[in-house]
C-alpha cells in the first residue's frame, strides 16, 4: 500500500534544525506474519530497520511491525526514535554538503567547539600559550547598521582582484558562511607575496590586510614566521590563516562563539584553535581593502 509519512524528531528540535521530510512507505505483510509467529523475529526486523542505511529518496517504513505481546511499547518506541534520529542526522549531513566551502568551515568550527567542550589537552595547551588572546568582543558589534552589519558597502576596488559582490555579501550580510575553500589561491595574492619575497630574499616581507569596508588595518602577515610557513598553513586549511601576533587587535575582536569580526561590524571568519594556539581562518574578500587614505567607498 503506497503512501507517505512526515518524519520529525526531538533531535532536530534540540539541535535547532527544522526538519520534516515526506517519506514514501509500504506495508510489509511478510514481516507482520513473522511477528505473529515469533516475537524475537519481530524485534530483529525492527532493529534492522533502525540500523539500515537511509537513502535520500526512500525508506521502508512499517506501521505495524509489532503485534500484541511481540515486544513492549517502550522498546518499540526506542527503536523508532533511533531510526528517526538517523534520518535527521543524514538530512543534516546532506544540507552541509550543499555548500562545499561553508561545509568545511563549519566542520572545523564544530570540531574546535567539541575540543573545548571535552577539555582536550591540545585546546588547553593552546589557551595556556596565549591566555590574553583572543580579545573577546560583544555581540552588539554585529548589530544592524546602515548596510547590514556594516556602516556602508565594501570599497569599489578591492585588492588582488577579489569579487566585490561576494565581498559585500560575506562582509555585511553574513555571520556563518565563507568564500569557497581555496578562493584566495584563485586571486593574484600569492603572486604578489612571492614577488615581494623575490625582491627581498634576505628578509620575510609582510603584507598588511585592510578591512574591505573601512580600509582599517586588521592583520599583518607573515609575522614571526616565514612566507613559506604562512602559505603552507593557509593552503592546508583552505583560507588565509593568521596567528595572534599577526592580528591588529586595535581593530579586531572575537565573539564568544569564535566568530572573528572587525570593530566596525565586518564579518571576517572564525577562530579555530589547533595545538599551536589560536588560528584565525579569514575570508580574503573580507580583508582585501585598501588603506583608508586610498579607499574608494560607496
Amino acid at each position: 500500500m503506497a503512501g507517505s509519512a512526515l518524519i520529525a524528531c526531538n533531535f532536530c528540535a534540540n539541535s535547532g534544525i527544522s526538519f520534516a521530510t515526506p517519506l514514501p512507505f509500504r506495508s510489509a505483510p511478510s514481516i507482520i506474519q513473522q511477528t505473529a509467529a515469533s516475537p524475537d523475529t519481530a524485534l530483529t526486523a525492527e532493529e534492522n530497520l533502525a540500523s539500515s542505511p537511509v537513502g535520500a529518496g526512500s525508506i521502508v517504513f512499517t506501521t505495524a511491525l509489532v503485534v500484541a505481546g511481540a515486544t513492549c511499547l517502550h522498546r518499540r518506541n526506542a527503536h523508532r526514535r533511533a531510526a528517526r534520529g538517523k534520518v535527521a542526522l543524514r538530512a543534516a549531513a546532506d544540507t552541509e554538503r550543499s555548500t562545499e566551502g561553508s561545509n568545511k568551515h563549519r566542520r572545523e568550527v564544530g570540531a574546535a567547539a567539541a575540543a573545548a567542550f571535552v577539555g582536550s589537552a591540545s585546546a588547553s595547551s593552546a589557551v595556556a600559550k596565549s591566555s590574553q588572546y583572543p580579545i573577546i568582543g560583544s555581540e552588539s558589534i554585529m548589530n544592524k547598521k546602515q548596510h547590514g552589519t556594516s556602516p556602508h558597502a565594501v570599497q569599489n576596488e578591492l585588492r588582488w582582484g577579489c569579487d566585490r559582490a561576494k565581498a559585500d555579501e560575506i562582509c555585511s550580510f553574513n555571520r556563518d558562511y565563507a568564500e569557497f575553500a581555496g578562493y584566495w589561491k584563485k586571486t593574484s595574492f600569492i603572486q604578489e607575496l612571492r614577488e615581494m619575497k623575490q625582491n627581498s630574499p634576505d628578509s620575510e616581507p609582510e603584507i598588511t590586510f585592510y578591512d574591505s569596508v573601512t580600509g582599517k588595518p586588521l592583520f599583518v602577515a607573515p609575522r614571526g614566521r616565514s612566507v613559506k610557513d604562512f602559505l603552507n598553513e593557509s593552503n592546508v586549511h583552505g583560507w588565509p590563516s593568521f596567528r595572534d601576533q599577526e592580528v591588529v587587535w586595535e581593530n579586531v575582536r572575537c565573539l564568544p562563539d569564535g566568530e572573528s569580526v572587525s570593530l566596525d561590524g565586518t564579518h571576517l571568519g572564525h577562530n579555530i584553535p589547533d595545538s599551536s594556539g589560536n588560528r584565525y581562518c579569514i575570508n580574503l574578500v573580507s580583508v582585501a581593502g585598501r588603506p583608508v587614505d586610498a579607499a574608494k567607498t560607496v
